[in-house]
């Protein structure tokens, strides 16, 4: 059976500090390089081994200004993301920005669809957020099928 794994990052701009790690493809130093006139964002490159594999790959994706619509995203990222809001929310995160129990809720139960671990992770946010005292709208789910 295959396997999947998601990973959600943060990027944070260096706020002036110059990148201390891999070769930079907008600019040098100071310098900005032709690539800086694409409209790229900037490049996001991912190193992995493949399962079985000894030789490893790297991908890049540039990425560029527009906003992408989470309604868009995959089931499986939308709950994904749930989960991440899920632990700021539960740890008061001061990165968690405008999110909110119900935001968090309405976006797990969006994406459970049938899979009774992801039901009763919606029920459980649903109870920390009435246990927080925060968003009292968001109600628990039936955890069985």
């Amino acid at each position: 059976m295959g396997q999947t794994v998601t990973a959600l990052y943060e990027l944070v701009p260096a706020a002036g500090a110059d990148a201390t790690a891999g070769a930079l493809e907008y600019q040098t130093g100071r310098t900005l390089t032709d690539a800086s006139d694409s409209g790229a964002l900037f490049t996001v490159h991912v190193r992995f081994k493949r399962p079985g594999n000894d030789k490893g790959e790297e991908l890049a994706q540039r990425v560029l200004p527009g906003a992408a619509r989470m309604a868009d995203a995959s089931a499986d990222f939308r709950f994904a993301a749930a989960l991440a809001g899920f632990g700021m929310m539960l740890r008061n995160s001061e990165h968690k920005g405008g999110l909110t129990w119900k935001a968090t809720h309405e976006l797990a139960a969006t994406s459970a669809g049938g899979s009774p671990r992801r039901r009763a992770l919606v029920d459980l946010i649903a109870r920390a957020a009435k246990l927080s005292g925060g968003d009292q709208a968001v109600t628990p789910i039936a955890t069985t099928p």
